[in-house]
């Protein structure tokens, strides 16, 4: 009983008080499982968690297996190709905890979108203890991997490498097609260099920038061959940024790129230049060909602190939410705001745009016959 976190971190759980890991299991528990048999298994992003009440010795020592079958073959390691799963095994004394009766363990999932997984305990060749099979993909997830791409890789990248690096507001995309998982295996490194060293963290401010590396697992997916991986600037101006990956070995390899804070004032104000397509709570919407932009001036942080959201509705009535964080999309410049968004690429009928908290919508705009 010496307690801990359901948080998946590398594979292990990150261990605290008791009653910190008795909030967390409560919460974890609030959850409908996706699947239930001598376990409960739960899907956290890129992690699958499982739980068990009244747990004893015995049940931990059978390993944990998955089989992970992918949305698309090609993902798979080529030897894994022809039987069309990967087959993952895991010892829950070594990715997870018992205590007070309870059993948890946590793994990470491979980079690639899965289409289902089936999982279980099983002692070497023997038959399954137990095992149960879930589909985990969304159907529409090739279409919209194929628009996210589409959208992200329509202008020129900021930065170009074995991985171009493409800028949306506070969004770096690392894209890279033909893409193998050994291709991705190396980490990235972002080193976010802040106009002001004031803005950056304490230990940060001798050296004058940020550190955001991360691995590819973590943030990004592989579909259909293809490698895409977001990830968030600070929320501070930041003056430039330096990024590639790197190995035992140093440097793989790097670009360095400026964010242009003039170029952006000049978008901001061509914009303004322009009659709003609606308008809600200071914010002017406008359609910019596949972008839609929202705009505001006198606009302090907590205009754009509450989260945002897009409907595009087809003329049929099907309807795409699209739902974000300010600080996912946009950048505010002295007291101006500006956020971006890529729509579908069908003919669109109307959107809805606004912000939200846990009450509801707090405003609403509409655009109509916005194909």
């Amino acid at each position: 009983d010496i307690g801990g976190s359901l948080t998946p971190g590398n594979g292990r759980f990150h261990l605290y008080s008791p009653p910190a890991l008795d909030a967390a299991w409560d919460a974890l528990a609030a959850r409908e499982p996706d699947a239930r048999s001598e376990f409960e298994v739960r899907l956290d992003g890129r992690a699958i968690v499982w739980t068990r009440d009244d747990c004893t010795q015995d049940d931990v020592w059978p390993p944990l297996f998955v089989h992970a079958v992918p949305l698309d073959a090609n993902d798979l390691p080529p030897g894994r190709r022809e039987a069309g799963f990967e087959a993952l095994e895991y010892y829950l004394p070594h990715y997870g905890a018992r205590f007070g009766g309870r059993c948890a363990a946590s793994a990470e999932l491979p980079d690639y979108p899965p289409a289902g997984l089936r999982t279980g305990q099983r002692q070497g060749g023997l038959p399954p203890v137990w095992e149960v099979s879930f589909p985990v993909a969304d159907p529409s997830f090739p279409r919209r991997a194929t628009t996210w791409l589409g959208n992200v890789t329509a202008g020129e990248p900021t930065a170009r490498g074995p991985f171009d690096v493409y800028r949306d507001g506070r969004t770096l995309t690392y894209v890279r097609e033909a893409c193998s998982r050994e291709d991705a295996a190396p980490r990235f490194f972002v080193h976010a260099y802040a106009a002001d060293a004031g803005d950056l963290p304490a230990e940060r401010r001798e050296a004058g920038f940020e550190t955001l590396d991360f691995w590819f697992h973590q943030r990004g997916v592989r579909y259909g061959g293809d490698c895409m991986a977001p990830i968030e600037l600070p929320d501070y101006e930041v003056r430039s940024v330096h990024t590639g990956q790197y190995d035992a070995s140093g440097h793989l390899w790097d670009a360095e790129f400026a964010l242009d804070a003039a170029s952006w004032l000049a978008r901001f104000d061509a914009l303004a230049a322009r009659e709003p397509d609606a308008r809600g709570a200071g914010f002017a919407l406008r359609l910019d060909g596949r972008t839609l932009t929202l705009a505001r001036e006198a606009c302090s942080a907590a205009d754009v602190a509450d989260r945002f959201f897009v409907h595009a509705y087809a003329p049929d009535g099907a309807r795409e939410a699209i739902d974000f964080w300010f600080r996912q999309r946009g950048e505010r410049h002295g007291d101006r705001c500006l956020a971006s968004v890529q729509l579908p690429p069908y003919s669109l009928a109307r959107l809805v745009a606004g912000q939200y908290d846990a009450s509801g919508h707090l405003w609403e705009a509409e655009i109509a016959d916005g194909e």
